[in-house]
């Protein structure tokens, strides 16, 4: 029997990995490589005119292109089924790229498809990685609780490693990760776990083969249309999210509302408007946040949430 973490970490999550909604969605951490892409997707979608600021005009300007672009019977409001091609469509445009590289792992023979074979191979390889990612990581917290890692009381101060953010699920997997993406597994997991104990055993791994492949091999399209069913629940919840009064559609003022106070949050120099240095000085905050509380995040908590 794989537990849930092992096996959705190994396998199926790879299927639905790098298609967040948001163009800037707050990372693990603002520093190094994450933080860095993080700024990267953030200019590329607001600084139209690559002048390195963006300001609430661009921001409001490009929302505004977003909402026409979604309301496709041009009504004034967005349904549900306008949201999840729109959704769908921006998350093909973000994870082109990742789905091909993650098509081509699956594709061991380079055939330009993947069997049901091919699929439990991979399964099969990726999980035996991450047990051993999950034996070092429990044996760290076993230190830890031992006083004896870099988060322990005597390293770090007041209270032990099973105070703060980490008790709330994000290090013991309670609620299969946070935000948008964790949504988006725990309803992938839903469909997978057949028996709903928690857990997805072998059968239920060939079962979820046995669906994926029911029509053949998959080439590179099949491969997306698969990763789009798993985004189902995700789309749902992100339109759940922004349709606030619960009528079944977005106006204007609710597709709005999520980026209406982005400068505020960002603008970290307080000159009105967003730049690359606003960005560093994230990662500044976030670093040092991070060294003087345990598991802590500093000001990462106020990163950029546009839709």
């Amino acid at each position: 029997m794989l537990n849930f973490k092992t096996i959705l970490a190994g396998s199926v999550a790879a299927l639905i990995a790098g298609t967040a909604l948001t163009p800037a969605m707050a990372a693990p951490g603002f520093a190094g490589k994450s933080g860095k892409q993080m700024s990267s997707r953030f200019f590329e979608t607001y600084d139209t005119n690559n002048d390195g600021v963006v300001t609430t005009a661009d921001i409001e300007t490009k929302r505004k292109a977003d909402f026409t672009k979604a309301d496709t019977n041009g009504d004034g409001t967005i349904s549900l089924e306008e949201w999840k091609v729109f959704a769908a469509e921006r998350a093909a445009e973000r994870g082109k790229d990742r789905t091909v590289r993650m098509f081509q792992r699956f594709d061991t023979n380079g055939d330009g498809q993947v069997t049901r074979e091919d699929f439990l191979a991979q399964a099969e390889r990726m999980t035996a990685r991450m047990d051993k990612m999950q034996q070092r990581k429990s044996e760290r917290m076993a230190k830890m609780r031992d006083g004896k890692g870099p988060n322990s009381e005597g390293k770090q101060g007041k209270g032990s490693w099973n105070d703060g953010p980490r008790k709330q699920g994000m290090m013991a997997g309670k609620h299969h990760g946070k935000g948008m993406r964790g949504e988006m597994m725990r309803g992938m997991f839903a469909q997978v776990d057949l028996d709903s104990d928690g857990k997805i055993s072998q059968e239920e791994l060939g079962k979820l083969a046995d669906k994926l492949f029911a029509n053949g091999p998959l080439d590179l399209d099949g491969f997306r249309a698969v990763t789009a069913e798993f985004r189902e629940p995700m789309y749902v919840r992100s339109f759940q999210r922004l349709d606030t009064n619960g009528d079944l559609k977005i106006n204007f003022d609710e597709f709005m509302a999520p980026t209406a106070k982005m400068i505020q949050r960002l603008d970290r120099n307080h000159d009105g408007v967003i730049t690359k240095a606003d960005f560093q000085k994230m990662r500044k905050d976030w670093r040092k946040g991070h060294k003087g509380q345990k598991g802590g995040r500093g000001d990462q908590g106020q990163g950029p949430r546009a839709q």
